[in-house]
């Protein structure tokens, strides 16, 4: 930090990596406006408002809505983050993102989507998280919408 630099943040100070850190929901949808500094901050920003919004989803038709909202948003930028997670872990994390987007996807019959959702982290090669492999949850999803096709 310079003599002459008013400011007592460093010059990587970044907004957007202290709203996700902070795990505050409106903190952190305040940041959503903000452009990050550090290239994963956004990444991680989405990545907490879904996660949050996920299990308040229940309470609240807002929150679930805007959990399908921030998760499209973070699935159509996954793209250009992926490269830095391998190089950061070695290998793609698991990224919950597609596991809760397909639930609430599910939850609300929309099997065809939910089911894309699945093919699209299988084709990233994201690993699955605690709710079994894609590929089983695609089946599952095809499972319950023939169900419903075939009730009287």
């Amino acid at each position: 930090m310079s003599l002459f630099n008013k400011s007592k943040r460093p010059d990587d100070y970044d907004p957007v990596e202290e709203a996700w850190k902070s795990q505050d929901l409106k903190k952190m949808l305040k940041a959503l406006k903000w452009k990050a500094k550090k290239p994963l901050s956004r990444h991680f920003l989405l990545l907490y408002i879904v996660q949050h919004t996920f299990t308040k989803r229940k309470e609240s038709k807002k929150m679930a809505q805007l959990c399908d909202e921030m998760a499209q948003i973070h699935l159509s930028e996954l793209n250009q983050y992926t490269p830095l997670l391998q190089e950061l872990f070695g290998q793609l994390p698991n990224i919950q993102t597609h596991h809760y987007l397909a639930t609430i996807l599910s939850e609300s019959h929309h099997y065809d989507d939910a089911i894309q959702v699945c093919l699209q982290a299988l084709a990233m090669g994201i690993p699955p998280g605690k709710g079994g492999s894609y590929k089983d949850r695609i089946k599952i999803f095809e499972t319950t919408k023939q169900k419903l096709i075939h009730q009287p």
